[in-house]
């Protein structure tokens, strides 16, 4: 039952710390990440490659779950969640 549910709460998760980071560098705040930050410049370009780790990070994810591993999916939301609130938190 919960195997169902982790693949799209990691993707909501994700698009949701895709929006608000985008959002933040929008608004003039600096990605504090180094490889992401070299990105910056480029929005479009920051939002792919952005988007491409988060989708490897679900389809690895998403293996892992169809092994009956949990552990890293369980993981990964909460950082994905850190994540969201850190940046909804330095937008309010």
């Amino acid at each position: 039952m919960i195997q169902r549910l982790l693949v799209p709460i990691l993707s909501g998760l994700g698009l949701m710390d895709i929006l608000t980071t985008f959002i933040g560098i929008e608004n003039g705040y600096a990605e504090q990440n180094v490889f992401l930050h070299t990105f910056q410049g480029n929005p479009f370009l920051f939002v792919l490659v952005m988007a491409g780790l988060k989708v490897v990070a679900i389809i690895g994810s998403a293996f892992l779950i169809k092994r009956s591993v949990l552990l890293p999916s369980l993981v990964l939301i909460g950082l994905f969640a850190l994540a969201d609130i850190s940046n909804i938190l330095t937008l309010i």
